[in-house]
């Protein structure tokens, strides 16, 4: 598989819905990645092709816990990395942090 570290541990992926088309986004990345702040991201047909994606925004330092993805259209995503809670208006293409491991920003 392309564009996807699937030799790599992960515990998060995140999937939504795109719309009414039956289509969904899948978002995922390594805990241990090779290039820090980038998602693998399954295109459209619910996994079965991926795409890298990002990083934009403020990187993030650690690995990906856990993703939540808006679920109607996909665009608005959260996502718990092992250095705080990120967020994303655009589908994971940018990230914003939101918190810090001390609960802070």
């Amino acid at each position: 598989m392309e564009d996807f570290e699937w030799l790599r541990p992960f515990t998060a992926l995140g999937t939504t819905a795109m719309g009414e088309g039956h289509m969904g986004r899948f978002l995922t990345q390594a805990l241990d990645p090779v290039v820090p702040g980038r998602l693998s991201h399954g295109v459209g047909d619910w996994g079965r092709a991926w795409e890298w994606l990002g990083p934009k925004g403020t990187l993030p330092k650690g690995g990906l816990i856990a993703a939540c993805g808006e679920h109607a259209q996909g665009d608005k995503w959260w996502f718990v990395h092992t250095d705080g809670l990120y967020f994303s208006a655009d589908g994971g293409v940018s990230l914003k942090k939101v918190l810090d491991q001390a609960g802070g920003k």
